[in-house]
């Protein structure tokens, strides 16, 4: 009988020992190698987003080139404009009724033009300050939406500047024709 009840003790301690060594808490040696592959996948995603980020920091200083290029251009036409009207006040001359409603029409064009690109003022700065906020909080693909935006945007405002320059060419064009008009009458 003593060699039965070693038996079913080894049968027991057989049964026993197994699930109590799924519980002792023993180290995980894969686990080192887990976080390493995880970290070269992070990294190769922080590569690919900086790649992204990079390009699209690009794009933004371009567009900021054009759109400085626009605000020279358009600052030499406005200077234009009022060197052709001082003219007009200071010789006297009398424009006609059409082309003081042209010139008037044009006036309000370029003003729409100016309230179209006020509404964007202010909009880029709030988008990086938020690219701040997204890289410290390591959020690389908020980050690299917000320069989209900020290109979207600079996008609207070379389209908006464009046309206040073709405007503002408009004008000086009216402006010249009609001083010649009030010259020849």
């Amino acid at each position: 009988m003593n060699s039965k009840k070693l038996i079913s003790a080894v049968i027991a301690m057989a049964i026993i020992l197994p699930s109590s060594a799924v519980y002792a808490k023993t180290p995980n040696f894969g686990g080192g190698l887990l976080k390493q592959q995880q970290n070269q996948a992070n990294k190769a995603a922080l590569q690919q987003y900086r790649s992204d980020i990079s390009s699209k920091k690009d794009t933004v200083k371009q567009n900021y080139q054009t759109n400085k290029n626009l605000r020279q251009a358009i600052a030499q036409k406005k200077a234009t404009i009022k060197g052709l009207i001082q003219n007009i006040k200071q010789s006297g001359k009398q424009l006609n009724s059409t082309d003081l409603s042209s010139i008037q029409t044009e006036l309000q064009t370029i003003d729409n033009d100016i309230a179209s690109l006020q509404t964007l003022n202010g909009s880029i700065k709030q988008d990086y300050t938020t690219i701040k906020s997204d890289i410290k909080n390591k959020d690389y693909q908020a980050a690299e939406s917000q320069f989209g935006s900020i290109i979207a945007t600079q996008n609207t405002r070379t389209t908006d500047l464009t046309n206040l320059s073709a405007d503002m060419d408009k004008l000086i064009s009216e402006l010249q024709t009609a001083v010649s008009d009030s010259a020849a009458n």
